[in-house]
């Protein structure tokens, strides 16, 4: 019988093992206060279940847009506490992110944003695995989406 390879990462099991991934968390996310992990996606759906479970806390997964071929039309599957971190494995524009940042409120409007953790580099290099706070993932956010020449200029200006 013969396979053929679809995607890579997590789903393909090159992600670190699940009690890996759970003690990268932990070491990250030391210190940083929240109740809640938040994913989206497939990969999401895969890996935030089993890292929030390991860690003891609530999860949700968030459906992207348009994604209604299970539970109806939920727009979100798991439990949503009162302090809540984004989690992915990478990040390119922010739009996933910033997608979460709008749609959790609507969930549950007392629900605060601490952060968002990444587990992994999206192939991309546009960031490394870690911690960011509302206030860090918005500068990170903009200079992923800053003009190439200014970023270029900026980085010729402090050599």
């Amino acid at each position: 019988m013969s396979t053929t390879k679809f995607g890579d990462g997590c789903l393909d099991g090159t992600c670190a093992s699940p009690a890996v991934m759970a003690v990268l968390a932990q070491d990250h996310l030391d210190g940083v206060s929240y109740d809640t992990m938040v994913g989206t996606g497939m990969s999401g759906a895969l890996v935030v279940p089993v890292i929030a479970r390991a860690l003891r806390k609530n999860w949700l997964i968030v459906r992207k847009p348009g994604d209604h071929h299970h539970h109806g039309n939920a727009l979100a599957q798991g439990h949503l506490g009162d302090r809540w971190i984004a989690v992915d494995d990478g990040m390119s524009t922010g739009r996933t992110i910033t997608r979460l940042r709008e749609v959790v409120p609507s969930l549950k409007p007392s629900a605060e944003f601490a952060g968002a953790y990444f587990y992994g580099d999206n192939g991309a290099g546009f960031h490394r695995a870690g911690f960011f706070t509302p206030e860090g993932l918005d500068d990170l956010i903009a200079s992923v989406n800053e003009d190439p020449f200014a970023r270029l200029m900026r980085e010729l200006a402090r050599q």
